[in-house]
């Protein structure tokens, strides 16, 4: 993803307000995952006529456009077959990370295909398959994987679309582990046990899940989305979580009519990606997967072709556990083929007129000459045969917004569109496109897997990245502004919009009449768009570099410079990340120095900074000159330090340096970033009030560190009245427009050591000091641990029949920063989240996943151990007692043997999982060895650590007396 400028806003994508898809059913973690569908499907392009809008300007009569249907070769490093039986698979050889297998099972069934609309049993069916299979009964599968290093949540997992049903396995690559992988998946396509008992204990589960969705502060704005979209369509009605009252009517007869039906070997593909041989695994799904028959006739498969609506459809929500009125506005549009020729061409052709029309709005918001506060949009997928573009914004006036989004698109629909706006984009999609292949050494095998999973599934491109590369790069230098403008002119004239405003209150948001009259006002025009004012030439301009003091070699093939103005400068050569590397420049400062503000207004400051100009370019000129460069850089003030983070790739560090040098010298605020990050801290705050979650976990911060600002995470009205602009500017300026008090820059990637010595010189040596920073972090420490536990319960939210959250956490002093300390710690966290998964929702089934996590903080020598569970507000003090009754078990005799042992082999994983940043974190840490262990330094305890070891981890991590217990609980 192209960087144009690192800011802590999501403007650069789609916002749209719907869950797209249900459920990574089996996590462990805190709550369903939800993915988005992905654009081009092998269904024809849908026809919606020559129809017009219902708006006051006659609409253009423009031809259907006629894409090429040919398809694209496949890229010969896959191999690709399909068995007697029906079964596809897809395999390719990968090393990145290693010594690591990822698995799919791509079944082309989802809600859809359920004969009951509402029943959920596409999705209940998915959790079946880690309840039982002929081989495996009950959670025995999950135990197998666990001990070959497959952990529920990270390593296996799966989800269910309207469209399709993905199993996912992520494995090492030992004989033993592989083996029973293909088990897993051949016994998941044709050997589920569906118990009658099993079904009944998971039903509770499923339906916290849907408990879940349902009481999600947004559940109002994603079910009335969806009905947007979908209603008119045969997709109406079949979303994949099911409808509570059909789910827990379920029974076995049921999932097995679907399994029959729609599990058959002709709708399967299997996917496999990693540090294997092509043609052992080719073998191997041979073996697994050869004896799979059909279980009967099956239906047959149909897929929709929706039609395009023809009258604009609008929806005002009301949604009063939300903190943000917004108003979306989007076309529906075909979902093209993207692994065809003419597909491909419109995909981009449509990605490109959203990105141009998105940019010109936050451009004119950025500049103040629209009422816009924050913009996002794009082209998204909705459902495989579903597709949409469009626009996000936030705004005073939402009506207003609307008009203003529809204009815009309607301009460029009319013939506004310049010469400067294509060639900033192309730019843009042109650096995107071409950084695939300087990265293309170092993809991870379960992105790969994930893309060719795309291609089973009929909406992927199956080509190599060289050939795609090459397509779009010709595709980019052959689209004119003529095409993109006809485009539009045909979007608008057979898609109608389809209008979603929403917000905490019905008062405050326009009625579906003044969202009417918006639409009716919304001519578009042609002309001329503003353009981006003149930007300097270039982002800092310096002296004669300044060669370094002196050098020191570090180890590990890291080096270090110090110059004369106090700047020290690491480096380590990394190609983890090919053609990419991460930089961090810091300084000891941070909230500790600041008593007048808390973390959350320093970090309101900094998102302000972020969003705006360098030195003498604005916001939109910084923008423009950045555009088509793989470079970012973000400030950042925390409790004890402050500075700069960033990456870039090779071609261009000498623009990311030359942007750190320019923030220090000369750091900005300016106006609508400001106002942009104010308004996001304020709805931050707004949430505590009514999200369980945000409520939980503030408070227990809050009981276990105090009232000191120092450590408040969110900031209060009275900070956010305070920082207006000339303080919000004065604040960053004092704290990172110098480099007093020793600025370390760590640089870790693919990039030389020669070349960043060269750029260091130019543009950190030449640096001035500038005034001095009062303050010592180590003046002002943590908090002391408590001395009793303490509890809070509190009732918040309007939704009567939401989730309640509970938070357990621990905050104590830990001095033991050795190599058995971190196993300690890893195995910990590992057997925390174990427990909660089989004892809190498996056994209970009064949840649907949980979480445990332990953070060292070296500057204090303290841990902090949270536990963070979601549940059903009528067994939440069961949740909690269970939670708590774990602990103390654990405390007193350690886990069992299978427990630990899982633990250790999933920690033995985590350890061959290095990233630049952790590089960079090292090298922060060079002259604190025992703070920044190597990995290896750890494999060694992680082997010998006991039960007794963990017991008395728990006693010195987790002690009763020192825990802090929050319970927030919906208000009725």
């Amino acid at each position: 993803m192209v960087e144009a400028h690192c800011r802590r806003r999501a403007l650069g994508v789609v916002l749209a307000p719907f869950v797209l898809v249900v459920a990574a059913c089996t996590s462990g973690l805190d709550g369903a995952g939800t993915t988005s569908e992905s654009s081009g499907t092998t269904i024809p392009p849908v026809s919606a006529g020559e129809v017009s809008t219902t708006t006051t300007e006659p609409q253009r009569v423009v031809p259907d456009p006629d894409p090429d249907p040919t398809r694209f070769d496949a890229d010969a490093a896959v191999t690709t077959g399909q068995l007697d039986n029906g079964v596809r698979y897809l395999i390719r050889e990968n090393d990145s990370p290693g010594g690591a297998l990822e698995l799919r099972l791509a079944i082309r069934a989802g809600s859809l295909h359920q004969s009951d609309p509402g029943d959920g049993s596409a999705h209940v069916l998915e959790h079946m398959a880690f309840n039982g299979t002929e081989s495996f009964p009950g959670n025995s599968l999950d135990d197998r994987l666990a001990a070959v290093g497959a952990a529920i949540g990270p390593h296996l997992n799966a989800y269910t679309s309207f469209d399709e049903t993905v199993y996912q396995l992520s494995i090492p690559a030992s004989d033993e582990a592989i083996d029973l992988a293909f088990t897993a998946l051949a016994e998941w396509a044709g050997a589920l046990r569906l118990d009658p008992d099993e079904v009944e204990a998971e039903l509770p589960v499923v339906l916290e899940e849907l408990r879940l969705s349902e009481s999600s502060p947004r559940a109002p704005i994603q079910n009335a989305s969806t009905e947007a979209y979908l209603g008119h369509t045969a997709y109406a009605g079949h979303d994949p979580i099911g409808r509570a009252d059909l789910v827990a009517d379920l029974d076995v007869a049921t999932l097995r009519r679907f399994y029959d039906d729609w599990y058959r070997p002709d709708r399967m593909t299997v996917v496999a990606v990693g540090d294997v041989d092509p043609a052992e695994v080719e073998a191997m799904i041979v073996e697994a997967f050869g004896g799979l028959t059909d279980r009967g006739a099956g239906p047959e498969l149909v897929e929709p072709s929706p039609p395009l609506p023809t009258e604009p459809v609008i929806r005002v929500v009301e949604a009063p556990d939300t903190t943000t009125s917004f108003t979306s506005v989007d076309w529906m549009l075909p979902a093209w083929d993207g692994s065809t020729v003419g597909g491909e061409r419109l995909l981009l052709i449509e990605e490109l007129l959203f990105a141009i029309v998105r940019t010109r709005l936050d451009d004119a918001s950025l500049r103040g000459t629209n009422d816009l506060l924050v913009v996002g949009g794009g082209r998204f997928g909705v459902t495989r045969t579903v597709a949409a573009g469009g626009f996000y914004a936030e705004a005073d006036d939402l009506a207003d917004a609307t008009r203003v989004v529809v204009e815009a698109f309607r301009s460029t629909a009319a013939g506004q569109l310049d010469r400067d706006e294509l060639d900033r984009t192309v730019a843009a999609f042109r650096t995107a496109i071409e950084s695939e292949l300087d990265t293309i050494d170092s993809v991870q095998d379960a992105e790969l897997a994930d893309a060719l999973v795309e291609v089973a599934i009929g909406r992927g491109d199956p080509s190599s990245a060289p050939d795609r590369v090459a397509r779009l790069g010709a595709l980019l230098d052959d689209i004119d502004i003529d095409e993109l403008v006809q485009h539009a002119a045909w979007i608008d004239s057979v898609s109608a919009p389809i209008v979603v405003v929403a917000g905490p209150s019905a008062d405050d948001l326009p009625d579906e009449a003044d969202l009417r009259r918006a639409l009716d006002a919304a001519v578009g025009a042609a002309g001329s768009s503003d353009g981006a004012t003149a930007a300097p030439a270039a982002l800092a301009t310096v002296a004669e570099p300044v060669a370094p003091l002196s050098t020191r070699d570090l180890g590990d093939d890291a080096v270090e410079w110090t110059f004369a103005n106090g700047v020290v400068v690491r480096h380590r050569f990394s190609t983890i990340a090919s053609d990419r590397f991460s930089l961090v420049a810091a300084s000891p400062g941070g909230a500790r120095t600041m008593p007048d503000w808390s973390l959350g207004a320093l970090d309101t400051a900094t998102d302000a900074m972020a969003g705006s100009g360098v030195g003498s370019f604005d916001p939109v000129q910084l923008d423009t000159f950045l555009a088509g460069r793989t470079v970012g850089l973000g400030p950042f003030i925390n409790d004890a330090a402050e500075g700069f983070g960033g990456s870039a790739s090779p071609d261009d560090a000498e623009l990311l340096f030359q942007l750190l040098h320019a923030s220090i010298d000369g750091p900005r605020v300016d106006p609508v970033p400001l106002a942009r990050a104010l308004d996001a801290a304020a709805e931050a705050f707004d949430a505590v009030q009514i999200d369980p979650t945000a409520a939980a976990i503030t408070t227990a911060h809050r009981l276990s560190l105090g009232e000191d600002p120092a450590w408040r995470l969110l900031p209060t009205p009275a900070e956010l009245d305070a920082l207006d602009l000339e303080t919000a500017a004065a604040l960053v300026t004092e704290r990172l427009g110098h480099i007093d008090g020793g600025l370390t820059v760590v640089v870790v990637g693919d990039i030389a050591r020669e070349r960043v010595e060269s750029l260091a010189a130019r543009y950190l040596g030449t640096l001035s000091a500038g005034a001095e920073v009062d303050g010592d972090p180590e003046a002002r420490p943590l908090p002391a641990p408590l001395d009793s536990n303490v509890s809070e319960r509190l009732r918040i939210g309007s939704d009567a029949e939401g989730a309640a959250q509970l938070v357990l956490t621990w905050r104590t002093v830990d001095p033991d920063r050795t190599a058995s300390g971190q196993a300690d710690r890893m195995l910990l966290e590992g057997v925390l989240a174990d427990l909660i998964f089989e004892r809190i929702r498996e056994e209970l089934g009064a949840t649907y996943g949980g979480r445990a996590s332990i953070d060292l903080q070296a500057f204090d020598d303290t841990a902090a151990v949270w536990i963070v569970v979601q549940g059903d507000p009528d067994r939440i003090d069961e949740i909690r007692d269970e939670a708590v009754a774990i602990v103390d078990e654990l405390a007193a005799v350690g886990p069992d043997a299978d427990t630990l042992e899982r633990a250790r082999v999933l920690a033995r994983r985590e350890l061959d999982l290095v990233n630049n940043p952790e590089l960079v974190d090292r090298l922060f840490a060079v002259d604190e060895p025992d703070v920044q262990l190597e990995p290896a330094d750890i494999v060694g305890p992680l082997r010998t650590r006991t039960a007794a070891d963990l017991a008395a981890a728990v006693r010195r991590l987790l002690p009763d007396g020192q825990r802090v217990e929050v319970i927030v609980e919906p208000d009725r």
